[in-house]
């Protein structure tokens, strides 16, 4: 588990040409942050995942009519970091602590397991098993539509 939350810092979302629909396109668009520092999650006492500073994502995808419920900066936010780089790169960063020296590999797994990998964060990071769930089930569910169904039709074609 880690032992502190990710420093970031949110990104201006900039709509040219919408000076009406503005306030809208704001409201209907995902907030997108920043690391300013690079973010270590301890999955062990030997083992981290490293995100470097720089990497931009949307945090936890959750529709703006449930933020008053579920905040996407809230109880999901370290999984959603971890995830959405895994899945943005294709890969996570492990840094291994052997014998005081420190290793660095890039560790590449599916999709599926990197939805996997959301759920087991969310449980050691915030305990909210029915969240943790009802979370999950949407992000398989996106990555079934987005990856796996296309893959599906273009292997039977």
């Amino acid at each position: 588990m880690t032992e502190s939350y990710p420093y970031w810092t949110p990104i201006e979302v900039r709509f040219l040409g919408w000076e009406n629909y503005g306030r809208i396109g704001k409201w209907l668009s995902r907030s997108k942050w920043e690391l300013l520092k690079d973010f270590e999650y301890h999955t062990s006492s030997e083992t981290r995942f490293v995100i470097r500073k720089g990497f931009k994502f949307d945090g936890a995808s959750i529709p703006k009519i449930f933020h008053s419920f579920l905040n996407p900066t809230g109880v999901l936010f370290i999984a959603s970091v971890i995830h959405d780089f895994a899945c943005e790169r294709g890969y996570l960063t492990k840094r291994h602590l052997v014998s005081g020296n420190s290793e660095e590999i890039k560790y590449t797994m599916s999709r599926k397991y990197w939805d996997n990998l959301f759920l087991k964060i969310a449980k050691e990071t915030n305990g909210l098993l029915i969240v943790n769930y009802i979370a999950w089930c949407a992000v398989r569910l996106n990555s079934i539509i987005e990856i796996e169904l296309p893959n599906y039709f273009r292997k039977s074609t």
